[in-house]
């Protein structure tokens, strides 16, 4: 009995095919959580102040938003408190 190529490709079993066998068989609970939560998009439906603090250093901008008059007072004390 003879065995052509595309018989031999059938039973051809590397390590694309068990990665796709693992996909295919796993439950719903086995799924990564990282790729199934998506963070807010909208400032407004966050919720807290903690909540907001954290997103805001994954977006890269300070929380809560300071004025640059505010900031220049800021800087200005605390430029006096440490000569003192």
């Amino acid at each position: 009995m003879e065995t052509s190529q595309q018989d031999f490709d059938i039973f051809k079993r590397n390590r694309a095919w068990r990665r796709k066998l693992k996909f295919s068989h796993r439950g719903r609970d086995c799924r990564h959580l990282s790729t199934l939560w998506k963070p807010e998009k909208n400032w407004k439906h966050l919720y807290g102040r903690s909540v907001k603090q954290l997103r805001s250093k994954q977006l890269g901008f300070e929380y809560p938003r300071i004025s640059s008059s505010q900031m220049r007072l800021n800087a200005q004390y605390d430029y006096r408190n440490s000569i003192h």
